[in-house]
């Protein structure tokens, strides 16, 4: 009797036991067959309730079986490995843009008060929301500022850029906002070096002195590089006496980007950064006497809402002290 009920034990009970999927199973399997005959329990007949639940243990049983395996492991392992460190390959937008909002509010509920409002909207509108459709590389302005005695100056804006279209945008439309003391004129505009003759160039309601450049760039995007050249040139007219500050305010990524400076004699420029981390403040002058900075080597990233004050000094120190720190 001992050597059968240790068979039983070893052979039935703890294989059961260590098997979870093989208990589901079997217990399903004895449901189902209880179904087949009347059990009557307080006068109703429980065998369809049986059946439910035997259906309900027997799948269990199979689902836990898939589970244990190998090659559902691996595929279950490599889904959610790319879902947590791979998010680039989630197709659904708002589903990645709902994630990242929930990472960066647990990241900063560390590091800010609990009172303190979360700065991720506002990280969202500076970043994401409305400069995610192109982007700018190898950026260069420059600036030419002519004075006249009277104070007078006329501040010829220029831009050469290459536009990079942003991975899965179809439409994307340049928009630039200048604002200047008086008149603001656009001298010129050219894309992959045709000139436009017409242009949507238009003063902002809300505020006169500022006019915006809009140019929808779908048809000229070269399909291959999703890229385009642009290049575009400004002139505004100010008092340098009552108001000697040209201030730039970047409002794209920008890959690599260099300004250049030209003043009339008698006056120099001072720079000014605003948040760029530069790899030297110090200009370098060019042989065709512009004074140049450096805001970013190419594969240095300058980041929407950083930007740059030049202010117009009238000669009273050497130009090369001017330079702010």
């Amino acid at each position: 009797m001992d050597l059968y009920r240790k068979f039983i034990d070893t052979a039935v009970v703890k294989a059961i036991a260590a098997n979870p999927a093989l208990s589901f199973l079997i217990l399903g399997s004895l449901l189902f067959f209880a179904s087949t005959r009347d059990i009557i329990i307080f006068k109703v007949n429980i065998a369809p309730y049986l059946t439910d639940l035997g259906r309900t243990i027997v799948i269990a049983g199979v689902f836990s079986v898939i589970l244990k395996s190998v090659q559902f492991s691996a595929i279950f392992r490599e889904i959610i490995m790319a879902a947590i460190y791979n998010p680039a390959h989630i197709d659904d937008e708002p589903l990645l843009l709902k994630n990242w909002r929930l990472i960066t509010e647990a990241i900063f509920s560390r590091s800010l008060p609990l009172r303190y409002p979360r700065p991720t909207g506002l990280l969202e509108r500076r970043y994401i929301d409305s400069k995610a459709d192109y982007h700018f590389t190898d950026f260069q302005i420059q600036y030419d500022i002519d004075i006249g005695a009277d104070g007078r100056g006329s501040v010829s804006n220029t831009l050469k850029t290459d536009i990079l279209l942003a991975p899965g945008r179809s439409n994307p439309v340049f928009v630039q906002t200048i604002e200047g003391d008086g008149a603001t004129t656009l001298l010129w505009l050219r894309i992959n070096d045709k000139k436009f003759e017409t242009y949507d160039f238009q003063p902002l309601a809300d505020n006169p002195r500022a006019r915006k450049l809009t140019l929808n760039l779908l048809d000229h995007i070269n399909p291959d590089t999703g890229g385009a050249r642009l290049e575009r040139a400004f002139r505004t007219e100010q008092n340098v006496h009552s108001e000697p500050f040209i201030n730039a305010t970047l409002t794209r990524f920008i890959n690599g980007a260099v300004i250049k400076t030209r003043v009339s004699n008698g006056y120099h420029i001072r720079f000014m950064n605003d948040s760029i981390e530069m790899p030297n403040d110090d200009p370098v002058v060019d042989t065709d006497g512009y004074m140049r900075w450096v805001l970013a080597t190419p594969g240095k990233l300058l980041l929407p809402g950083q930007g740059y004050t030049l202010v117009i000094v009238k000669d009273t120190m050497s130009p090369y002290q001017g330079v702010a720190p």
